[in-house]
């Protein structure tokens, strides 16, 4: 799953991704978050820099 992030902080903000993993948990892997960060994990989440995206 794959959330693109425009806020600072991306606390809280991947309500969404967590509706869809608990209604198809099977279908997930991995959680990735595209923001303005640098590389950062946190949790199920991986938050990655835009520029870093050509890689998933």
């Amino acid at each position: 799953m794959l959330n693109i992030n425009n806020a600072e902080y991306f606390v809280n903000l991947h309500s969404s991704i967590d509706k869809f993993v608990k209604k198809y948990p099977s279908r997930l892997k991995e959680r990735f978050i595209i923001g303005k960060e640098d590389v950062k994990k946190d949790g199920d989440y991986l938050q990655l820099p835009l520029y870093m995206a050509m890689f998933l």
